[in-house]
């Protein structure tokens, strides 16, 4: 839980729980926002209604962007009007993190809530203390009952609940709960597996229960098990978890990504170098997807050695990020999907001013075995490097040939990264350099690093070919068509870029705005989930196809 004092905490458990997509949230106990301000970053046109008693957060939850009203929901007049200015359910989601346990009657207020906020279908998110919970009753074994200012007994709770007690309080407020999970914190000391067994359950090591209930009234989409075998942590990230991560919001899916294959998953996808995995074995019990982000030509994504069609052909469809690479597989699998990459997480534009105004600016370079991309352009890179009218340094992550073919002191090699560190690394900079010469590789590379430069302010100088893959167009612009000859060589483009200020803050602001609106991944995520659902319904459908592709397969041992 991030502590920025009691109001303004952001729960993490409640945080990766609200829809991506909802359009409107109501936040009982909203403190400062914290987490409104939180969940902006994934959703940013959310309209977030929030009450709370503490006036004194009124000036922080708004700028948070939440539309507040100090009360007391057991006491005061509250509401909050629709686009018709009328008083109805208009929440797809309520959010009520350690409140019911605050209230008198949290029964009630509960009921009244859902009965006359939530939409049919809307989810309620709540935490709330779990007084059964060992220290408590390790306390109580000893005869003590000791209020604190913060914890289980906080002094201002009024109510204490169970497992049992929750599900009874939210049955009765109309609530079909589809999902209880046990917080598990260890700051309060600790009781071994052994001691839980001999006092009868280990929901004693529960501190606080999370809560996911749904109002009924809408159809709910059937169960999904959707299972990954992941590749490297840089392509699962975009590819598997990320998306993972809100598909497990709806109601009824399930996304796994550990090590072995689980016999009852509906849908294994297997990703880059897991394609190579024994189809035989599995295909009778699983609808395959194979996952793919790069050229599905190039061995060094399969066995390291040579290409083998088979990875695409003994699998019911093909998940991929670019529709180049959806052209290559549709020769040998027709049931192709493609997801572009997109953002997950937009932090707050902010243009970087660390350089204190242009011909003074960071220049970013992250990759990994691109020489033939970037040695063209570097005796430009070196020429305004040494511009006595020209300021720049240079931030260089992996790529130790390009640090050392910069013929600069002003620079720094990063190592190889957490994402994390990747990212706060791009912030700093100003300009971003994505060289991407013509082949059918790079023809296949998805437009996910200009996203990620475009979330942090920072303009991308591109090669044509790194243009056309943004939603194949070249529309956001500044690209270089050629190294050196033409009117828009590198050399041109960079300088203008460091020449002028203002033009390169205006183009910042028009790259970050385009991920706004267009590549947000709570804007896509229900297009995989649809997808997913469509496969499971036709699968013998499917199965037939992969059939008739690998005859080979039904003659294999399992």
């Amino acid at each position: 839980m991030t502590d920025n004092g009691y109001f303004g905490r952001v729960n993490p458990e409640l945080l990766k729980l609200i829809p991506p997509d909802a359009k409107t949230v109501l936040e009982i106990g909203c403190g400062e926002g914290a987490l409104c301000e939180a969940y902006r970053r994934i959703n940013p046109g959310v309209r977030w209604c929030g009450i709370d008693t503490f006036d004194d957060g009124r000036k922080r939850a708004v700028a948070a962007g939440v539309e507040f009203v100090c009360a007391d929901i057991e006491e005061d007049p509250w509401h909050f009007h629709c686009e018709d200015n009328a008083i109805h359910p208009i929440f797809d989601c309520i959010v009520l993190g350690d409140v019911l346990e605050h209230l008198r009657y949290p029964e009630m207020a509960l009921h009244t809530i859902v009965d006359g906020y939530a939409k049919p279908g809307a989810q309620v998110l709540a935490c709330i203390p779990n007084v059964g919970h060992w220290t408590v009753i390790a306390g109580l074994l000893r005869g003590e009952w000791d209020y604190t200012d913060e914890g289980l007994l906080d002094r201002t709770h009024l109510r204490f609940f169970t497992l049992k007690s929750i599900r009874a309080m939210f049955k009765e407020a109309g609530l079909e709960i589809f999902e209880c999970r046990g917080r598990r914190l260890f700051n309060e000391g600790f009781i071994s597996w052994s001691q839980q067994t001999q006092l009868g359950t280990d929901d004693m090591a529960v501190y606080q229960w999370v809560i996911r209930a749904v109002k009924p009234g809408s159809v709910v989409p059937p169960k999904l098990h959707i299972h990954a075998v992941e590749a490297e942590d840089c392509c699962a990230r975009p590819r598997i978890r990320e998306p993972f991560a809100m598909l497990g919001t709806i109601p009824g899916v399930r996304c796994t990504t550990t090590g072995s294959i689980p016999v009852a998953a509906d849908i294994l996808i297997l990703q880059r170098k897991q394609l190579l995995i024994n189809y035989a074995s599995i295909w009778r019990d699983h609808l395959l997807i194979a996952e793919i982000d790069d050229d599905p030509t190039s061995p060094v994504y399969l066995d390291g050695t040579t290409f083998n069609p088979m990875a695409f052909k003994a699998v019911h469809a093909v998940q991929c990020s670019t529709e180049a690479i959806a052209d290559i597989v549709r020769q040998w699998n027709p049931n192709v999907m493609v997801f572009p990459n997109q953002i997950a997480e937009l932090p707050p534009f902010a243009a970087d001013d660390s350089s204190g105004g242009t011909p003074n600016a960071g220049i970013f370079f992250g990759a990994q075995n691109r020489r033939a991309d970037w040695e063209p352009i570097m005796p430009a890179i070196n020429k305004i490097a040494k511009d006595p009218g020209i300021v720049v340094w240079f931030d260089v992550v992996h790529d130790r040939e390009f640090f050392d073919a910069l013929e600069t002191d002003a620079k720094r090699f990063h190592p190889f990264c957490e994402y994390a560190e990747y990212r706060s690394i791009l912030r700093s900079c100003d300009i971003a350099l994505l060289p991407l010469e013509d082949n059918q590789f790079n023809r296949c590379k998805s437009d996910l690093k200009f996203l990620e430069c475009a979330a942090e302010g920072v303009v991308s100088l591109m090669s044509l070919t790194a243009c056309k893959a943004i939603d194949g167009s070249c529309n956001l612009g500044m690209f270089y068509n050629a190294p050196e000859g033409g009117p828009l060589t590198f050399e041109y483009c960079l300088r203008q870029l460091l020449e002028r200020p203002d033009g390169l803050k205006l183009l910042a602001e028009k790259h970050y705005r385009y991920v706004h609106d267009n590549r947000l991944l709570s804007q896509h995520y229900r297009a995989r989930h649809d997808w997913y659902l469509d496969l499971v319904t036709h699968r013998e459908r499917l199965t037939q196809q992969l059939m008739a592709r690998c005859p080979e397969l039904k003659l294999q041992p399992v």
